[in-house]
Order: C-alpha cells, then structure tokens, then sequence
C-alpha cells in the first residue's frame, strides 16, 4: 500500500496537501504536549516546527512555549487539528493553577510507553500516576536532569 508524501507549510501548522491527525487517538485528560507529540510523530514534524506554530506570539523554538493559556493560540490549534476548543482548552493547565503545577515535565513510565501524558501528572498535589499508581518521576532517563514543561 503506497502512502501518500506529506508536506507541510511551516509558516502555519497546515498541510500543504493533507496530514495524519485523528482525534479518536485522544485519550480522556491528554496533556497539550502529548496531544502535539502524536502530530509530530504521525506526521514527521519536528518539535521546532511545531513549537514555532502554536504560540500567541512569536518565540524562539528552541526556548519553547509555556503549556499555558495565556501563551497557546487554543483557537488555531482547534482549527489545525479539528478538535473541540474545549477538548484544547482542557489539554492545557488553567493559568489560575500555575502556583499548584510543575514547572518541569512529571510523567508516569507506563503512561509514556504507550503515548500518554495526563495534565494531571503536571499537579504538584498529585505525587502517584492516577492510572497506575506509581511514583511520578521527573528527571529524564538518560541525563538524570529535569527537563522544563514547554
């Protein structure tokens, strides 16, 4: 079966003749990051390509963007990837409980392997996976460093 080459116009997070995203790959509570990383990966963008799309403003790629309403354009995010303004609204941690989340990225071993990350995983409150009940970790694997939630 030949599949069809996909570009993309980098200027705007659109295709230039179509690209893989399917919101039914979605689970319930998906973080913004893992949302973007499925339409990444499907589609062979890289997280500059993407980072520099779905900023209010322009940023620097490679400083990233806060995963926060007040710095993701939910609205073209919505449009690019067909979802439901709410479902990207609640993709993201509200601004009102920035003082109670992580500012490094938290994640669930398990939940990692098959693609997930919760926006629950980012509440400092919450210190077990509510999935499979294991420690949320946050230094990465390889360097022992933890790594920013952007």
């Amino acid at each position: 079966m030949a599949l069809p080459i996909l570009m993309f116009d980098e200027r705007k997070l659109t295709p230039s003749f179509g690209y893989l995203f399917n919101p039914k790959w979605l689970d319930p509570e998906e973080s913004i990051v893992s949302i973007l990383w499925k339409l990444g990966r499907m589609n062979s963008l890289s997280g500059l390509a993407i980072a520099a799309q779905i900023g209010k403003t322009t940023i620097d790629p490679y400083e990233g963007v806060a995963a926060s309403l007040s710095e993701v354009d939910t609205r073209r995010l919505r449009t690019a990837l067909g979802l439901k303004l709410k479902q990207v609204r609640g993709a993201i941690i509200p601004d009102r409980l920035r003082n109670v989340s992580s500012p490094h990225f938290r994640f669930c071993r398990m939940c990692l392997r098959r693609g997930y990350h919760s926006v629950v995983h980012q509440l400092e409150t919450i210190h077990h996976c509510p999935i499979h009940g294991g420690w949320l970790e946050v230094q990465c694997l390889h360097c022992g460093e933890p790594t920013p939630y952007r």
